[in-house]
């Protein structure tokens, strides 16, 4: 009798989820061959406020949107935009952020999840609260090039169709929110000569 009662909880929490913390299957789905491209938004609330947009082509190619100019890297090389009579680009040593994956793998680092009510009621979404692994906090942080010493680290995972909306990471007084837009539909950039 115990040992049918163990196998049919077991079974019911395979079928809820409740075992599950990490979001491996919906990782998977937004990684660069399985899809070719998307947009992330990532802005991020601190002390200084920072906003960027990034086309993400096939991670070789990306375009950079910054509240001051438009980059491309291509090929390890950055070009910024200026915009004249004509457009022209030009080479720069400007560092940009530009591994998106590392906002994702955040998805794979959960140590705890629950599902909540969505709190942007236009859109259909699934929404988490989750905490995460320390070690990658810490290593977002320092890709991010923030200071990686911090108390509290929680979050909120959205689900959009079995895909990833938004990630929202609460690193004491630090916001980092990463949304996905135009999933495949970024197209390599043509800087020209």
């Amino acid at each position: 009798m115990k040992k049918s009662l163990v196998l049919w909880i077991l079974l019911l929490l395979a079928i809820s989820g409740c075992g599950k913390k990490n979001f491996d299957k919906e990782y998977n789905n937004m990684q660069i061959g399985n899809i070719d491209s998307y947009q992330l938004d990532l802005r991020i609330y601190g002390e200084e406020n920072e906003n960027f947009k990034i086309d993400n082509y096939k991670n070789e190619s990306y375009r950079v949107y910054t509240s001051d100019a438009t980059y491309y890297v291509i090929n390890n090389s950055t070009y910024k935009e200026i915009i004249g009579d004509e457009i022209k680009y030009v080479m720069v040593d400007t560092k940009l952020f530009t591994n998106t994956d590392i906002l994702l793998q955040g998805l794979k680092n959960i140590k705890s999840r629950k599902e909540v009510k969505n709190d942007i009621t236009d859109l259909d979404l699934e929404l988490y609260d989750v905490t995460f692994d320390s070690k990658y906090i810490k290593s977002l942080l320092n890709e991010l090039a923030y200071d990686s010493n911090y108390n509290n680290a929680k979050g909120k995972i959205y689900i959009k169709d079995n895909n990833i909306y938004k990630i929202i990471y609460e690193i004491d007084d630090l916001t980092i929110t990463a949304t996905f837009f135009r999933i495949n539909n970024i197209r390599k950039p043509d800087i020209g000569p």
